[in-house]
């Protein structure tokens, strides 16, 4: 028996040399920076939702406190106040929805990389460096940097909110998730790194490794001896094969005669045989179709688009919906396919030599039998059309 031990140490991928997260394997994912706009659109929600909680205390209470602040009213006054219980019950609720509101972001962000603004823009947040949610300290720190920058008002909390500009990979990380170690995706255009399955999918993808060269193996066989002779079996046995040796250039019997080839004969057999353009596709689920004419292919392909051409409908089963409806177009050419994303929401990668690579939308790609293709959830493989 062989026992491992578990040292309890997770192994990250996606690092460069320096235990940095390295950017070309989060994009090799299928994971997108989440834009500037729909960064401060989030905001924008989430600091108009927080002002709307306090927008009662601001009319009703923060009048009077005022006043008592400036000695205007003292303590007997403010009991006194004909509103008094209005204003207590006003100050209660805001304190009450306040921390409900705090408590709930910060929960919701560090579990699932998402709050309410987030939730309306299609961002997500993740820890830079395993992908994964970031946390619920790492939101707490962000939080509390960015009330932090209220020191400095208005100039403070701008300078926040321009700072994912200036990030020198380009990826928009701002100041916050530089002191926080996160980074805000958009699972809108790119994958949603909270989807279990899409990302086991995408994370193996990428660590396909090239094929490598196949050294040529010693052979094992005896060399040939043009003086031995050719064993020739004759029988079998219980104990075996029993044969019997003959001369390697055998005497041809009598009364027969080879013709040698004609030219014609010989030319037909060196002429390749003529192949139909296009390939069979096999789908992961073992279901086959052969292709000789142009399809689209989705969840419930339309062929009333710009790009149908006439050509015909191929729709495949989809439960986690990762297949967009017309998800690529296939056009026999010899030895494979041409095979063209249809702006689908997933997108294609093809496994050429051992690497998995993107194909750009509405573009083109000639995929050579052997070759895997997938798309979302589901692949294919294309063999040769018989």
């Amino acid at each position: 028996m062989i026992w491992e031990v578990d040292d309890g140490v997770k192994e990250i991928e996606g690092l460069d040399e320096d235990g940095r997260p390295d950017p070309e394997y989060a994009e090799q994912l299928g994971l997108q920076r989440a834009r500037f706009g729909m960064r401060a659109l989030a905001a924008i929600i989430e600091t108009a939702i927080f002002l709307a909680i306090l927008t009662p205390f601001a009319i009703w209470v923060a009048p009077t406190l005022v006043r008592l602040a400036r000695r205007e009213l003292d303590g007997y006054g403010l009991v006194q106040h004909p509103n008094f219980v209005f204003m207590l019950i006003i100050a209660i609720a805001t304190v009450v929805l306040v921390l409900a509101f705090a408590l709930t972001q910060g929960l919701l962000h560090g579990k699932k990389g998402v709050s309410i603004g987030k939730a309306f823009t299609g961002i997500r947040t993740v820890n830079v460096k395993t992908l994964e949610r970031p946390g619920f300290w790492r939101v707490t720190l962000r939080t509390l940097i960015y009330l932090g920058s209220w020191l400095l008002p208005v100039i403070g909390p701008a300078l926040f909110l321009v700072s994912p500009l200036f990030d020198s990979e380009r990826r928009g990380r701002g100041w916050l998730d530089l002191a926080a170690a996160t980074w805000l995706v958009d699972i809108r255009r790119g994958l949603n790194p909270y989807h279990r399955k899409r990302m086991r999918i995408a994370r193996k993808s990428v660590q396909v490794e090239p094929n490598r060269e196949r050294a040529e193996l010693p052979s094992l066989s005896t060399e040939a001896d043009d003086d031995a002779q050719v064993y020739r079996p004759r029988g079998r046995a219980s104990a075996g094969v029993i044969g019997s040796r003959r001369p390697k250039s055998a005497a041809r019997p009598e009364g027969v005669v080879t013709a040698a080839p004609t030219p014609e004969a010989k030319q037909a057999a060196a002429a390749p045989a003529s192949r139909a353009a296009g390939a069979v596709i096999v789908l992961d689920d073992g279901t086959r179709h052969s292709v000789s004419a142009p399809v689209l292919l989705g969840r419930n392909p339309d062929s009333d688009g710009a790009d149908s051409d006439g050509a015909g409908l191929l729709r495949v089963a989809d439960t986690t919906r990762s297949v967009s409806k017309t998800h690529l177009r296939l056009d026999p050419a010899d030895g494979g396919l041409r095979i063209a994303d249809m702006h689908s929401k997933n997108g294609l990668r093809l496994l050429r030599r051992g690497q998995w690579s993107r194909t750009p939308a509405g573009q083109s790609e000639f995929v050579p039998i052997g070759d895997e293709v997938r798309f979302g959830d589901r692949s294919l493989t294309l063999e040769e059309l018989r």
